[in-house]
């Protein structure tokens, strides 16, 4: 049953202690505040890895000026606002693409630090809007492997002396390796490809 919830890889670890909810996210344990659902928790994980600074000074800017990951959370937020009857209880409500966007790329970034590792560099590239598509890209993949089945190892990617995959991935059950590189197509001119 857990494997057809949640796929391959570590199972959410969470349990609730006076009235707070606590995760344990790879090796270390996180207060999510009082978030009762795994759904709720995601944005929040979110916005401790980018980090309260960042997130004061983008939302400083006018909200098409911000970057896309503050754009999606301001279209969930407006949508609580609007659609449920009060955030003390669990609801349920449509989906819209934003809101998709903002827990997917939670989701993922959880799956990365729970079952591998998550590199402060990764996360720099996420917040910086010319290298944000190839960073959320790479995060789907690594994701989409642990989902998968694969354990996944980060390359040294500061090594000058060699060229570099963005990971290698294991087969849990056939033992088989295989090196990734995900990249992703982009237009414009600040696509970075």
């Amino acid at each position: 049953l857990r494997i057809a919830q949640q796929s391959f890889g570590k199972s959410i670890i969470s349990t609730e202690f006076k009235g707070r909810r606590f995760m344990v996210i790879g090796s270390e344990v996180f207060d999510v505040g009082n978030c009762k659902t795994f759904h709720e928790v995601l944005p929040e994980y979110l916005r401790i890895l980018l980090g309260e600074r960042w997130i004061k000074k983008e939302l400083e800017k006018e909200l098409v000026m911000r970057h896309p990951m503050l754009q999606w959370y301001n279209a969930m937020t407006r949508y609580q606002r609007e659609s449920m009857q009060g955030l003390s209880r669990v609801q349920t409500g449509s989906n819209i693409g934003a809101i998709s966007a903002l827990l997917g790329l939670s989701y993922n970034l959880y799956l990365m630090a729970h079952n591998s590792e998550l590199q402060e560099k990764l996360i720099k590239r996420l917040k910086d809007l010319n290298q944000f598509l190839g960073a959320h890209y790479e995060i789907q993949v690594a994701a989409y492997c642990i989902q998968a089945g694969f354990e996944i190892t980060l390359e040294d990617e500061n090594d000058p002396n060699s060229t570099h995959c963005e990971f290698a991935a294991k087969n849990i059950k056939s033992g088989r390796k295989f090196s990734i590189e995900a990249k992703a197509r982009t237009h414009g001119k600040n696509s970075g490809a």
